[in-house]
């Protein structure tokens, strides 16, 4: 899929170099995430603000009940219409790949595969949104970092692992619940008792002096940044994991090469940050170049 991406953040980025400066860097960042993961899923390109404005109503913190519940009958109803219409007019997609799953080997239920594509949906868009603009917010706030890539590319693998164990990827910490299934004993003799309910959070096991030395310092030339939790680990591993790193370095790497000089249009305090969403991300990411 990585030659795509790049046409896609190509189309983006030529958009943006149209535009007036400052440009608003945060429109490439929603966009990309909305137009790949649609694309994966085979909505067609009229169809995506709809599909944004579902996710906004659904995922945002000022939705009331009530306009999260009608947002999530009317997301199913059109995902069950786009099963529908595969099922008679099969394509190379992720989504026919799902319907051909259900319909011949009787390997997801009918609910089983709207929860999917949903789940897809939902989990792949304001992650990557929000990380990719927290990305660029990092490098241009702190030159040195932006210098070092222009400097030395190969360091880009190692310098985005670093970017997603240092960035904190929700706001007000982890907001999804776990329960323990058995008496866990933590370092200085604590214990959490079997049954007990718990809010774990990632982003300080992320700077875990321990297991990273100098965990709060962002450092692209440490040896090892994993094995970070910022994607989950193990079983729980994110199912988008490669697609969301394939994303932002083809991004990265696009900038800064068409925008050596890109900065921040205004102090780095007064970028504004979004406070609709339990995710951090930018609101607006103002730039010159």
């Amino acid at each position: 899929m990585r030659a795509w991406i790049e046409t896609l953040v190509d189309e983006l980025l030529d958009d943006m170099a149209q535009r007036e400066q400052p440009a608003d860097f945060a429109s490439v960042a929603w966009n990309l995430p909305n137009l790949v993961v649609t694309g994966n899923l085979g909505v067609p390109r009229a169809d995506v603000p709809t599909f944004r404005g579902f996710i906004d109503t659904m995922l945002g913190m000022t939705s009331s009940m009530e306009a999260r519940a009608e947002a999530g009958e009317h997301f199913r109803s059109y995902l069950l219409g786009l099963v529908a219409e595969r099922r008679t007019h099969p394509t190379d997609d992720a989504l026919s790949d799902l319907v051909v799953a259900h319909d011949q080997g009787d390997r997801l239920t009918e609910d089983e595969l709207v929860m999917l594509c949903q789940s897809l949906f939902l989990g792949g868009f304001e992650t990557t949104v929000a990380q990719l603009g927290s990305t660029l917010y990092v490098l241009l706030s702190r030159r040195a970092l932006w210098r070092e890539l222009l400097d030395d590319p190969d360091l880009m693998p190692n310098a985005l692992e670093e970017l997603w164990r240092w960035i904190p990827s929700t706001r007000y910490g982890m907001p999804l619940p776990r329960w323990a299934n058995e008496d866990v004993e933590l370092s200085g003799g604590v214990v959490i008792p079997a049954g007990d309910a718990i809010l774990p959070e990632r982003s300080v096991a992320n700077r875990d002096e321990s297991v990273f030395p100098h965990g709060w310092e962002l450092d692209f030339h440490r040896v090892d940044p994993q094995p970070h939790l910022s994607l989950g680990y193990g079983t729980h591993h994110c199912v988008g994991a490669s697609l969301a790193h394939a994303e932002i370095e083809v991004t990265v790497a696009k900038m800064l090469g068409r925008f050596p000089n890109l900065e921040l249009a205004v102090p780095a305090h007064d970028v504004t940050w979004s406070r609709t969403s339990m995710l951090r991300g930018v609101e607006a990411l103002p730039v010159v170049w």
